[in-house]
């Protein structure tokens, strides 16, 4: 395991609340770190389609 000894952020003044450096893009569309917060999200669970595709 790699050990971090200091954060992505260099300045407090850069850390905003549902902001990250490297947004993550899900394939439902929902991006993780965009700015936009949404609250409660599981992304573990994933409903299936009637073709077995992830929706």
């Amino acid at each position: 395991m790699r050990n971090l000894v200091k954060t992505a952020y260099s300045d407090l003044k850069h850390f905003v609340y549902g902001k990250a450096l490297s947004p993550v893009k899900c394939r439902n569309g929902v991006e993780i770190g965009g700015g936009d917060v949404y609250p409660e999200l599981n992304f573990t669970k994933t409903e299936k389609s009637p073709h077995g595709r992830a929706i």
